[in-house]
């Protein structure tokens, strides 16, 4: 389809028929090579080039070594998997950190099912009260525009005397499998100035009573977990002969102050965030089990959505199995003394894998 000639009709139903499937960046491709063609652009053609732009950024970013320009701060390796956490310091109080955590391929959905229930965020991150009171107070979605698209408000509590803080973003989920094999959720801060970004629809609402609004941006990538990634040999250990996803997690968030305490940076980058991450892996592993009742209640009431998010991942984990059977096959021809026993232990994997594959039926046994 992206190769074909398009007059404008059949350019406008391509495009909007990729946007329907999340598809937002092979949409932006197929309308950057019209472009070659054509100056006229309708404005929702340059809204999601706009939004386009700023997501391929985050991808560029998330593929990028953190060994460049990122402080690491530490590393975990527990029962609940694998991660290693990095920050730094922008314009003067902006913390951006970022987490690399390979994960088994049967945690995928499960994980991205806690990321995508913003309602039940509340219920699962820890609240600290001590050296300094940090936590998620409120969590809800505001609106929502598609399966992949939502605009999501978080409170939560800081330190005394700073006012509480309320958090306004639109996160969308986008699926590039297809050309370039991950998913990523982008999220971005949704401000009066941006909201021409979003759908008209929304309707932009003013900051809570006794809140500060601050500003929240993010990325998360899932993508086939590179052999030479750091937590690679140790995640691999753990994970019953499955495949490794690996997940990549950059935030920054403004909290509008003059300047960030070291001791707070301390404390976020080296306890809070590794708590927390700890707790986002042991909750999908619990919805994975199904003994997470309130998250499994809520993917019950959505089955068909969770269902086209597990057909989707599917395929992407077809597509890294596919690719690393042509790496072995690859690999087997260059060494034809063990062909018969290197095949036997690949038949015994794959059955091992198919064993560990996580179903639909896992979150949705109560409805059995």
């Amino acid at each position: 389809m992206e190769s074909m000639t398009l007059h404008d009709d059949s350019l406008d139903k391509a495009v909007e028929g990729l946007v329907q499937e999340e598809r937002h960046l092979a949409a932006a491709r197929l309308l950057r090579r019209r472009l070659h063609t054509s100056k006229q652009i309708s404005e929702d053609h340059r809204k999601l080039l706009r939004n386009a732009n700023v997501i391929e950024h985050a991808v560029a970013e998330l593929l990028s070594s953190p060994k460049n320009d990122w402080i690491k701060q530490g590393e975990s390796h527990g029962k609940n998997g694998d991660f290693t956490i990095y920050y730094k310091i922008q314009e003067g109080a902006k913390l951006t950190c970022r987490i690399e955590s390979p994960i088994p391929t049967s945690h995928l959905v499960p994980l991205l099912s806690v990321l995508n229930e913003s309602g039940l965020y509340h219920e699962w991150i820890p609240t600290f009260h001590r050296p300094f009171k940090l936590g998620v107070t409120s969590s809800k979605q505001l609106a929502s525009f598609s399966r992949g698209h939502q605009v999501i408000q978080v409170q939560c509590s800081v330190p005394y005397p700073i006012y509480p803080r309320e958090a306004l973003f639109d996160v969308v989920a986008i699926d590039d499998i297809d050309e370039n094999g991950y998913i990523i959720a982008k999220m971005t801060t949704v401000t009066e100035g941006n909201c021409s970004n979003l759908p008209d629809i929304f309707d932009f609402p003013g900051v809570t009573t006794g809140f500060e609004r601050c500003d929240f941006d993010g990325a998360v990538l899932f993508r086939a977990c590179p052999t030479d990634h750091a937590n690679y040999e140790s995640a691999k250990r753990k994970c019953h002969g499955q495949d490794l996803i690996l997940t990549s997690f950059s935030f920054h968030f403004d909290a509008r102050l003059r300047y960030i305490p070291q001791a707070l940076i301390n404390f976020v980058t080296r306890e809070a965030l590794g708590i927390i991450w700890n707790m986002l892996l042991n909750v999908a592993e619990q919805v994975r089990d199904g003994t997470r009742t309130q998250h499994c209640e809520v993917i019950a009431q959505k089955k068909e959505f969770y269902e086209w998010v597990e057909g989707r991942c599917q395929f992407m984990l077809d597509k890294m199995k596919s690719k690393s059977d042509d790496h072995h096959s690859s690999g087997l021809s260059q060494n034809s003394n063990t062909p018969e026993v290197n095949a036997s232990c690949d038949k015994e994997e794959c059955e091992e894998k198919k064993d560990d594959n996580w179903t639909m039926q896992d979150i949705l046994r109560l409805n059995t």
